[in-house]
């Protein structure tokens, strides 16, 4: 009688662990989430095949955090970022690969083997709620953003068919309240913006010879702003 109460617990033992559907949100004041009930979208063969190139931010499997609008945290998942869809992309515990069905909110690289570990990249500014943007300076009050994204281009040459490429673009931009500021070189049109404390913003750029077409100045900016 002992032996088959044993056998029965190891048997239960091992159900639970091969039953285990994957990684779990980390928010103990909800119930538990498998990380297959977001990624749930199974990505067609041949995924744009009629565009050369690659539709992603980085081309590797990266080890990566990723955190969802209402705060639940999802640890150690393999992704890649769909910068021409706005998509995640994830690999699931048989190998295969699947998009989210809902918006991420942040996605932080913990890939120890990548040149992209510590990066973050946010979703939910502007008009495209789920446009990547990786945060180069962090702050209360505003961000400095580099919005990263992926464009097809198309050349035709004379007696040849169309050609379509993908093309990786970047762009520096200012985020208040959620909402994206191109700068001009003299920050002007960002002064503008930040009405009650125009004047202090005016006076550091003048004081401190700010460039807003460069970035290591935009980010001095920002630290100055967050302060105020």
């Amino acid at each position: 009688m002992k032996r088959l109460v044993v056998a029965l617990t190891l048997l239960c033992i091992s159900e639970l662990i091969m039953g285990q559907p994957g990684p779990v949100a980390s928010n103990s004041l909800r119930p538990p989430t498998y990380v297959q009930e977001l990624f749930r979208n199974p990505v067609k063969p041949r995924y744009h095949a009629d565009i050369m190139g690659s539709p992603f931010l980085h081309d590797n499997w990266l080890m990566s955090t990723i955190q969802l609008t209402d705060d639940r945290v999802f640890d150690s998942i393999y992704v890649k970022l769909n910068g021409y869809d706005n998509m995640v992309h994830f690999m699931d515990a048989n190998g295969d690969e699947m998009q989210t069905s809902i918006r991420v909110k942040q996605i932080t690289i913990t890939d120890a083997a990548s040149l992209w570990q510590g990066t973050v990249f946010r979703t939910g500014y502007g008009a495209n709620q789920r446009q990547f943007y990786q945060v180069v300076q962090d702050g209360k009050n505003m961000q400095l953003l580099k919005k990263i994204y992926v464009t097809v281009w198309s050349t035709k040459a004379l007696g040849e068919e169309e050609k379509k490429t993908f093309q990786l673009e970047q762009e520096m931009v200012f985020a208040i309240n959620n909402e994206i500021f191109k700068q001009n070189k003299s920050c002007n049109i960002l002064a503008e913006v930040i009405e009650k404390n125009e004047d202090k913003v005016r006076e550091f750029v003048s004081a401190n010879s700010i460039k807003c077409n460069k970035e290591e100045d935009m980010k001095k900016l920002v630290v100055f702003y967050n302060t105020l």
